[in-house]
């Protein structure tokens, strides 16, 4: 839009990492903080999977992404969005993405959840500034103490 603030700072974010290290409980998290910080006006948490994404349409992306305004949107496994290897579903949605990453900046921040490979291989080479408009956090896995600590606290909590 035109009277968006020139420098305005995008809370677009791409969490990489393996299956079990936190991203989706993170990004609840994240969009808690948000709201409460002011930098999110709604309570809003809309999750997809790209899978879904794809099986339901651009329109319907378009329709979720409206209804996250003010809020977070998720899409969780993006890379399977696979906007080169799926050019009729994955690509006009990956499109809306661009767009709406950038014209909504202000009222949206939206967080992208996958495999790093696979991200850069299937989703980022697609459009070489689609990776721009995202901040990576990298998830580690968890070690051999960190799992026996968070066992012990889950069971200390039985």
């Amino acid at each position: 839009p035109e009277d968006r603030k020139s420098n305005s700072v995008a809370l677009n974010y791409c969490f990489l990492g393996n299956p079990g290290t936190g991203k989706t409980t993170v990004a609840r998290l994240f969009a808690e903080l948000l709201l409460d910080s002011g930098l999110r006006k709604k309570k809003g948490f809309t999750e997809f999977t790209a899978q879904k994404l794809k099986d339901d349409g651009v329109d319907e992306f378009r329709k979720g992404a409206k209804d996250a305004l003010d809020g977070v949107l998720f899409i969780d496994e993006a890379y399977d969005l696979d906007p080169v290897g799926d050019r009729f579903k994955g690509a006009p949605i990956v499109n809306e993405l661009v767009t709406l990453s950038e014209n909504e900046r202000e009222r949206l921040t939206v967080i992208l959840a996958g495999y790093e490979d696979d991200m850069n291989s299937k989703l980022f080479a697609y459009n070489t500034g689609l990776k721009s408009r995202f901040q990576e956090v990298m998830f580690e896995d968890f070690d051999e103490a960190e799992l026996t600590q968070i066992w012990t606290d889950m069971r200390s909590k039985r």
